[in-house]
């Protein structure tokens, strides 16, 4: 608790890690390595050492990117490139390039077994093993940044698909499961499932934080025989 009249708290620093402005941050789930995007390239930093493992550099300017959580894979992309690239990390090597015209954001799920690749106008999912696409949602919204994010046990893909709405569905297929709508069509910001994947919480842009309990959902689809 902070003391009374105190309004910011300073953490302790235990490590500095050498890079030179961030975008995108992305952490193994072992926690062991540190995936930070900038100005020109993609960065893995050992997060023991602080020392950099690897630079990515896919040749264009600025770098968004992201690491898969077992730390064998990163996807890179641009602004205005008309893919994303794909890399094994241990050898700083493109092995892949996956179409996607004007990506705004990736994220692999947790067990590294898919990869989200998002645009203004689709997500499509990925299968990591064979790069053969899985399924796609279809975003309303022209020019929208979505966002997405898998639950943790890998069974729910929750995308943000127009600006005020989130698509809930099984992550293995693209089957849809539910489309929760923000109250007076807020728009969204934020989104993310908590450790045990039970509830989701949504932020928006005016307004509190929007918490769905996802074993309610589930109760009521399994009434009509919908359940996931």
């Amino acid at each position: 608790m902070l003391p009374s009249g105190t309004n910011r708290f300073r953490l302790n620093r235990e490590k500095v890690c050498p890079v030179d402005g961030s975008y995108i941050m992305t952490v193994t789930q072992d926690g062991q390595y540190l995936g930070v995007s900038g100005p020109a390239e993609l960065q893995i930093i050992n997060t023991q050492t602080s020392s950099k493992v690897a630079s990515l550099k896919p040749g264009h300017a600025p770098v968004f990117g992201a690491l898969s959580p077992d730390g064998r894979a990163a996807v890179s992309w641009g602004r205005e490139s008309g893919d994303v690239q794909i890399w094994d990390v241990a050898r700083s090597a493109i092995v892949q390039k996956l179409p996607a015209l004007l990506c705004n954001h990736a994220a692999f799920s947790p067990n590294s077994r898919s990869l989200l690749v998002g645009t203004g106008a689709e997500m499509r999912v990925w299968d990591v093993a064979t790069w053969k696409s899985r399924y796609a949602l279809p975003c309303k919204a022209a020019g929208f940044y979505g966002f997405s994010a898998f639950s943790p046990d890998n069974q729910l893909l929750a995308a943000v698909t127009t600006r005020s709405a989130v698509r809930l569905t099984e992550a293995s297929s693209g089957r849809e499961i539910a489309t929760l709508e923000m109250p007076d069509h807020l728009g969204i910001s934020w989104l993310t499932f908590n450790p045990d994947s039970t509830k989701l919480a949504v932020a928006v842009t005016t307004g509190p934080i929007q918490i769905y309990d996802l074993r309610l959902i589930r109760q009521e689809l399994a009434a009509m025989h919908l359940d996931w």
